[in-house]
């Protein structure tokens, strides 16, 4: 029963929005939706524990649970926190926000809207013909699991969806995973919150992996690659 109440709650919340101006009210409605949507079709086929780095989970609406060693991860606003400790992760961005407050909760925008607008289509352009070739070279038209690690906003998603029967995103920013259940259009999307460091993935499990713009902020950048190359399956892309 517990599995529909995030579709039950939408459907309560719906009837007390009627205030908001329609301009802001579809908006909330679509989130609910896919956000409620996202967690009835969730799987855990990707998880690995960071405690014991068992591969089974139990999932229900409000937290993931390894069955093995039991460790709790909770689950924000549909989106699993899949970290040690999700207070230390929190107390770390609340110092790393008074910092730089514009570099955690300013939107990011898409090609269309971006100042940058030109320079972001010919690198989508780079990296969507790295895809097709690869794709090519296997003989496939899409591949089984493909991961945006660091996917922000999500503004990388709608373009990389349509070369994937399953599309995951993963960040450590929870504002901006949010946001990102708007940016794709796709009926397997799976987002969570995760350390590149202590990345809750099984080995092996990616087709592709793309990883743009992440690597130059991680202070141990030896290590977050070594967790990219365990992720990725023999033989898949990295980009």
């Amino acid at each position: 029963m517990s599995v529909f109440a995030p579709a039950f709650t939408a459907l309560v919340f719906y009837d007390r929005i009627s205030h908001i101006p329609n301009c802001l009210r579809s908006e909330i409605e679509k989130c609910l939706l896919l956000t409620s949507r996202r967690i009835l079709s969730m799987n855990s086929g990707f998880f690995r524990c960071v405690k014991c780095n068992c591969k089974s989970a139990s999932i229900s609406p409000d937290k993931w649970t390894c069955l093995s060693c039991t460790q709790v991860y909770p689950v924000r606003d549909g989106i699993p926190i899949l970290v040690d400790s999700p207070e230390e992760l929190d107390s770390l961005l609340s110092v790393a926000r008074s910092v730089r407050p514009g570099w955690y909760f300013t939107e990011q925008p898409n090609e269309s809207q971006s100042s940058w607008k030109h320079h972001l289509r010919k690198r989508r352009l780079v990296v969507e013909a790295q895809i097709k070739q690869y794709l090519a070279e296997n003989k496939l038209e899409r591949v089984a699991t493909l991961l945006d690690m660091g996917c922000g906003d999500g503004t990388n998603l709608s373009y990389l969806a349509k070369y994937t029967e399953s599309l995951y995103g993963s960040d450590y920013n929870i504002i901006r995973l949010k946001r990102a259940t708007l940016a794709a259009n796709h009926p397997n999307l799976t987002l969570f919150l995760g350390d590149i460091l202590q990345f809750p993935v099984r080995d092996g499990f990616f087709d592709i992996v793309f990883f743009s713009h992440v690597l130059e902020h991680i202070p141990d950048d030896s290590k977050a690659l070594q967790s990219v190359y365990r992720i990725l399956r023999p033989n898949g892309l990295l980009i």
